[in-house]
């Protein structure tokens, strides 16, 4: 960290303001079952969503996808995302993780 990162820092919390803090982290994986026919356009627009990334897939139609997410709203915002692309049949959760901000 550099002198003048930790001054403003430093201010910050002697003029009364908080400390800066982590923010809250979510993390979840999902399986999208998909009709084939539409799998490569569904996964171009789950590659478009800000904070998921497709790790896997086969050809019968199933997409790995893991989600980050700043809350446990915005993971649910995006989990519904997904549910609603055309050509997705079905979504399951299949890991969820929350670790809060620190000091909370």
């Amino acid at each position: 960290m550099s002198a003048s990162t930790v001054d403003l820092a430093r201010r910050r919390l002697l003029l009364g303001g908080q400390r800066d803090a982590d923010p809250d982290f979510n993390l979840a994986s999902l399986v999208a079952y998909v009709r084939p026919e539409w799998l490569d356009r569904t996964e171009d627009a789950v590659a478009r969503i800000p904070g998921m990334e497709v790790h896997g897939r086969d050809d019968k139609g199933k997409l790995v996808i893991v989600i980050e997410a700043a809350s446990d709203g915005e993971l649910s915002e995006r989990i519904g995302e997904v549910d609603r692309l055309a050509g997705v049949l079905v979504t399951a959760l299949v890991y969820q993780a929350h670790e809060t901000r620190a000091g909370a």
